[in-house]
Formats: structure tokens, C-alpha cells, sequence
């Protein structure tokens, strides 16, 4: 009896310590990234205002005030003659010196040991030395991971190319490696990235690639293209950084018999041969050329080869063929969601939304949002298993899962033509702004229903592309059927060489897998010396390029980050990517705080070293009128420049968290 009770209680005991131990870690997972956060930014704060500090009681000034945050005191103490706190608004810091009211400069005192009393050079050396405190803590972040933990990097390769983009057109290659760009030498896929987006818009990039299998390196010319909104505007020449075959996220394909993390693919079987890859795009482009034709995943556990696993393919949202649009068709339905509601079940396809016959994919979200804003119940007709089934849906306000409560794609299945209605977009950046040329496209009224090419029956939307490769260069008959009515029209194919089947119409497999990294790492200190330099010019520059490209117009201001983004990414990569990112991000972030504090503007620490610079040159200081004004539009600017990004931050929030 007592030997059952006493298992009974150490089961128990045992349980709740397991529930205990996951709690805790589950709380610990969701917290060290805040401590991270909290700590980082703290340090960048506190080593600026050190700067300041220090310079302050060199030149002999007296600090009566260091303070990180700003607002009420919530605590600290006081030594000497200066009051340490830390405040309630953890938005910066700031030190206060005697005789110092950049609100108010024609409140002078008069004592030698007042900011005000000192000259021109002392007063610049205190104004100088956060921005300086910056750029060495900077550097001795960069030094100490490069020496004592290294830090990965995407490699400067190319691991993808879209078609018809620039680096198409220049003739860049999956597998070339990137050594420089406009002269430029880059060491990972990271500045060659931001290399690229920082050019000119519209000038020509020059590419220095080593291509495998060549012992001389080339040089290539492409012509940057401007971003869209997604990307901020951000200058890009239509390149992705190589991945591994190693899977980060199963997809599709997790659960018993299937992949798991870790697992290596090998390779793809089909027509009864096995097709082996050695990198990802080898293998994404083989499962595209596949289709939905049927296809096996080869892949390996710890050594030892698994079964096949059967490709499951997916149409990538905005696919098109010559201008045909194909219908959505619903791959989730979430609990509880008003799809669910509505009857609405996994594999619908959408036949009309709000009145709106055969909405695209794009569509199908825009018309759930806006009558998701006006709280309003709307009609909703699906195609299912060949049957017309009529419902009442009543989208939500913005949601994390959307105002449907869906999952879709663009169905392959079922021919019926889609419409885009570029009047629900106050961009117009779906199909109308495809600008397909004339020519290549296919004029096909939506709702209609592909019958035949030819003569010869359709059977999908992959069947159509086979049948028009197969007949591409020549002029076709496409036969549909519309209201009932069978009608035909003929155009021309596009030749086989022609970027359209490549750039409109791709599949893919929903996994994951990880980015191809290299470990940068230095075994000396004078290594990892030359490498933290590197990186804080490197960062330096472009930050400062940065502005002048937004400045100048090609880099947008949508792509400008605030406090809530550059919170929410440090918390992203301290959780994604660990300590040692993190901490390469926060010194990434301390040149930016440098460089964008010594800005001319006023109330920054560069507005301050202006006005000694004139002081400097007219031999008195500059009138308490004019820097009274330069000071309040100096904090206009500011105030309008933080409640754009701020803007710009909850915007990217709410397309990621509600779709």
C-alpha cells in the first residue's frame, strides 16, 4: 500500500514537474528574446551617453544627470554631483549638463564648469563622443564574434534567378558565386543584397562571378530594376541566395512516412529513374518542370535512405497562362473561422465572391477584406466535386487568419478562366499590371471554361501548357465554352525560347529548407580586427547611402523601419537566429544610431556640432532666435519622420499578421 501510494505520488510529482519544466521552457523561449532586447538596446543607450559623459568631465563640465529613458525618475541614486536614474520611457537617454537647455539656449549660466562657458572644441568633443562610443562599441561587438563565436552568412551565390528579370537578361546563372559588385568586394549574399539595392535606379550594376567550371572570373552587366511596394521600393536585379537540400520545415510532407527536419533530399523519382541534385535550384526547377505529373521525393534520415514521398504540387499564387487566369481553389479551412461557418470546405473552388464571378487569388482576399470592413454578409457560390453549391459568408475584420479564415491557391484542376478586377486595388499591382505584351496574350472572356486546343480535349491547366510548348512558334485554335455557348479564337504561340513559360506559370513543393551558410570566423585577433573594420565601413557606408538614395528617390521611405520594426525584427532574430545574430543586428544598429545622429539637423548631436562649426566661423555664437527656430522645426521633422515609420512599421505588422 504504501509502495503504491508512494508511485502514485512520484507519477505525479513527475508529471507536474514535466509540465513545470515545459511551462518554463515555453516562457523561457517566448522571454530571453525580450531580456536580449531589453539588455542590447540598453547597451547601445548607455555606451552613447557614456561617450558624452566621459568627454563631459574630461573637459571639466559638470553632469548633474544620466539618465537611459526619459520621463519620470522610477528609480537610480546619486554620487557626487551627478544623479544616475533610470526613467520611464525607454525610447533613448540623455545626460544633463550645467549650464545645457537645448529647448531653451538663452538660459546661460555663468560658471566655468557650465557646458556654455567652454570653447568651441571642447564643446564639439562632447557633442562628438557618443557618436564615437557608438562606433567603437560597434567594432568591439563585430571583433569579439568574429574572433570567439563567428557569425553565419548567406554565401554570395545565386541560388535562384527569376525569369525575365535583369540578371536573366545580363545572362547570371544559378551556382554562380557573386565576388564583387561595381567593383565593390562583397563577402555574403547580405552585401551583395544591399550593394545592389543601394545603386542607382535604372544604372547599370556590374557584376564580378566566378561560374563553375571556368578558371577566370566574369564580368557581367545588369540594369537594376525598380522595387515594388512589398519590397519598399528597394532596387533589385531579380536574384535569391542559394538554399541547401537539408529540410528546415517539412511543409506538406511532415507526419508519419513522411519528412522531418534534418532530412536530406537526394533527389526526385518519376517515368522509373531516379534524378539526383546537388543543390536546390537544381531540384526546385525538376519538381516546375514536373508539374502535376506524378513525382517521388528521395531523401535521407541519419544515414540511411527513406521511402519515396510522394510530391504534392502547388501553383504559385499569380500564375498565368498568356494573360488566362486560373480559378482559386480553397486548401484550408480554419476552425471556427466564418468560412467554416458558411459550409465552406477544403478543395472548393471559388466560382463567385460578393457577385464578383471566378475572383483570382489576389481578388478573392481584397473582397473578403473590404466586406470584412463594412461588417457585411455577402453571397458566395463554390464548385464542388462538379456541383454548384450556394452559401451566405460573413467575412471578419482584420484577423490573423484573415477575414475568410482560408488557405488557398491558384487551382490547376478545373478550366474555368478567372478575373483579376483591378478596380478593387487602389495600386493595381495584380494581373492588370502584369503588362503582358499583346501579342502573348489570350483574350478569353472570365467565367468561361476551356474545352479544347486544336480539336484535341483539355484535361487541365497543365495539359493546356503541354499542348501549347508542344505547338509553340505556330498559330492555334482555342476552343471554351461561355453561358452555354461553344466559341473559338485563334492566336500565335510564343516560340520555345520565349521567357513566358518560364517567368508566369511555375510549380513548387511547400517545404522549407535551410539557407546555404558560411561561418565567418577569425582564429587571431588581428583577423578578426580586419573583418570587424570591414563590416563597420562596410555599414557605415551604406547607411549613409541610404539617405541619399531616399534622398535621391530610388530607395522609398516605405522601406524605412522604426522603434516597433527594429523591435520586432531584434526580437525575430534573437529568437530565429540566436545570440550571436542578435548581437551582430545591435551592432549593426549602433553605426545607424551613429550615423543618424549626426545628421545636421537640430536637437540631434549633429544639429549641435553645426552650430559650433558656424560659432567656429563667425566668432560668436549663433543668434538664440535662430536656433530657437532651427531647434522647433528640427523637432517638427523628427516628430514627422518618426510617425512615418512608425506607420510604416504598423503597416508591415498588419499585412503580416492579418494577411
Amino acid at each position: 500500500m504504501h509502495w503504491l501510494t508512494a508511485n502514485l505520488l512520484l507519477g505525479e510529482t513527475s508529471l507536474w514537474l514535466t509540465k513545470l519544466g515545459n511551462g518554463l521552457s515555453q516562457a523561457f523561449g517566448i522571454s530571453w528574446p525580450v531580456v536580449l532586447l531589453i539588455f542590447g538596446f540598453g547597451m547601445l543607450i548607455f555606451v552613447h551617453e557614456l561617450g558624452h559623459f566621459l568627454a563631459a568631465k574630461l573637459v571639466g563640465i559638470k553632469v548633474e544627470v544620466f539618465a537611459l529613458g526619459f520621463g519620470p525618475r522610477i528609480f537610480g541614486f546619486k554620487r557626487g554631483e551627478t544623479d544616475y536614474r533610470l526613467s520611464a520611457i525607454p525610447l533613448g537617454g540623455y545626460i544633463k549638463m550645467l549650464g545645457q537647455d537645448d529647448l531653451h539656449p538663452e538660459n546661460r549660466v555663468d560658471d566655468e564648469r557650465a557646458f556654455c562657458s567652454k570653447s568651441v572644441g571642447r564643446r564639439f568633443v562632447v557633442i562628438a563622443a557618443g557618436v564615437v562610443m557608438n562606433i567603437i562599441c560597434a567594432l568591439a561587438l563585430f571583433v569579439i564574434l568574429f574572433r570567439f563565436t563567428g557569425v553565419s552568412f548567406q554565401r554570395p551565390q545565386v541560388g535562384a534567378v527569376f525569369p525575365d528579370s535583369a540578371a536573366e537578361k545580363a545572362g547570371v546563372l544559378p551556382g554562380d558565386t557573386i565576388l564583387a559588385v561595381n567593383g565593390k568586394a562583397i563577402r555574403d549574399f547580405g552585401e551583395l543584397s544591399t550593394r545592389i539595392a543601394l545603386s542607382h535606379a535604372g544604372q547599370d550594376v556590374v557584376l564580378t562571378i566566378q561560374r563553375p567550371g571556368r578558371a577566370k572570373p566574369l564580368r557581367v552587366i545588369a540594369q537594376l530594376e525598380a522595387g515594388n511596394k512589398d519590397s519598399g521600393g528597394v532596387p533589385h536585379i531579380g536574384i535569391l541566395g542559394p538554399q541547401t537540400l537539408t529540410v528546415y520545415d517539412p511543409g506538406d510532407y511532415a507526419g508519419e512516412g513522411g519528412l522531418k527536419k534534418g532530412d536530406v533530399i537526394i533527389g526526385l523519382e518519376f517515368d522509373g529513374k531516379r534524378h539526383y541534385y546537388q543543390k536546390y535550384y537544381q531540384f526546385a526547377e525538376a519538381i516546375n518542370a514536373r508539374r502535376d505529373k506524378p513525382t517521388n521525393i528521395i531523401a535521407s534520415r541519419d544515414g540511411k535512405e527513406l521511402e519515396p514521398v510522394m510530391v504534392r504540387p502547388h501553383l504559385l499564387a499569380g500564375s498565368h497562362v498568356m494573360g488566362l487566369i486560373p480559378p482559386t481553389r480553397i486548401t484550408r479551412v480554419m476552425p471556427a473561422s466564418p468560412a467554416e461557418k458558411a459550409g465552406v470546405k477544403p478543395g472548393d473552388v471559388i466560382a463567385s465572391f460578393d457577385n464578383h464571378p471566378w475572383p483570382d487569388f489576389w481578388t478573392v482576399a481584397k473582397i473578403a477584406q473590404l466586406a470584412g470592413e463594412k461588417g457585411q454578409e455577402v453571397p458566395l457560390t463554390v464548385l464542388r466535386s462538379g456541383k454548384i453549391i450556394k452559401m451566405q459568408v460573413k467575412p471578419r475584420k482584420k484577423h490573423k487568419e484573415g477575414s475568410l479564415g482560408i488557405e488557398r491557391e491558384p487551382d490547376y484542376q478545373n478550366l474555368y478562366v478567372a478575373h483579376d478586377y483591378p478596380e478593387l486595388y487602389e495600386e493595381k499591382e495584380n494581373f492588370a499590371g502584369l503588362n503582358i505584351p499583346a501579342n502573348q496574350k489570350i483574350y478569353i472572356p472570365p467565367g468561361a471554361e476551356l474545352l479544347s486546343l486544336n480539336g484535341r480535349h483539355l484535361v487541365n491547366w497543365s495539359d493546356l501548357i503541354d499542348k501549347l510548348q508542344a505547338r509553340a512558334g505556330s498559330v492555334v485554335e482555342l476552343t471554351y465554352s461561355l453561358n452555354g455557348e461553344k466559341n473559338s479564337l485563334s492566336f500565335a504561340v510564343p516560340s520555345a525560347d520565349s521567357p513566358v513559360w518560364r517567368k508566369h506559370w511555375r510549380f513548387y513543393a511547400l517545404l522549407l529548407t535551410k539557407p546555404d551558410e558560411i561561418k565567418v570566423k577569425s582564429n587571431s585577433l588581428p583577423g578578426a580586427m580586419y573583418i570587424g573594420l570591414h563590416k563597420t565601413w562596410f555599414w557605415m557606408q551604406n547607411i549613409y547611402l541610404t539617405i541619399t538614395r531616399i534622398a535621391q528617390g530610388s530607395v522609398k521611405t516605405e522601406a524605412l523601419a522604426g522603434p516597433l520594426g527594429i523591435f520586432d525584427l531584434s526580437i525575430r532574430v534573437a529568437r530565429e537566429r540566436g545570440p550571436a545574430h542578435f548581437f551582430y543586428f545591435m551592432a549593426i544598429i549602433g553605426v545607424n544610431l551613429a550615423i543618424i545622429n549626426f545628421l545636421p539637423i537640430p536637437v540631434l548631436d549633429g544639429g549641435h556640432a553645426l552650430f559650433l562649426l558656424l560659432e567656429k566661423i563667425k566668432g560668436s555664437p549663433v543668434s538664440i532666435r535662430v536656433q530657437s527656430i532651427a531647434t522647433t522645426i528640427g523637432m517638427a521633422a523628427i516628430g514627422a519622420f518618426f510617425l512615418l515609420v512608425t506607420y510604416n512599421d504598423i503597416a508591415r505588422m498588419v499585412r503580416s499578421w492579418f494577411g
